[in-house]
């Protein structure tokens, strides 16, 4: 789009777009490093970050492995 066109909507869903690839492009290389033997513990610290425990969500340390990498 034209940036001088777009509204402010417009500007932040690109934003958001933009945050949310990086973040799938981040958790895929760490599944796939986990899947190529590698270790897990950097896939559950990321994903904590991105969803922290609280009263509206299962703490990521309660998945399994298996749970971990089909979340």
């Amino acid at each position: 789009g034209v940036p001088s066109r777009m509204n402010v909507g417009q500007i932040l869903e690109t934003h958001l777009g933009w945050a949310c690839a990086g973040m799938g492009r981040k958790i895929g290389e760490l599944i796939d490093a986990y899947k190529t033997g590698g270790d897990i513990k950097p896939l559950r610290k990321t994903l904590e970050s991105f969803m922290p425990a609280n009263d509206r969500n299962e703490p990521i340390r309660d998945y399994d492995d298996e749970s971990v990498v089909r979340l």
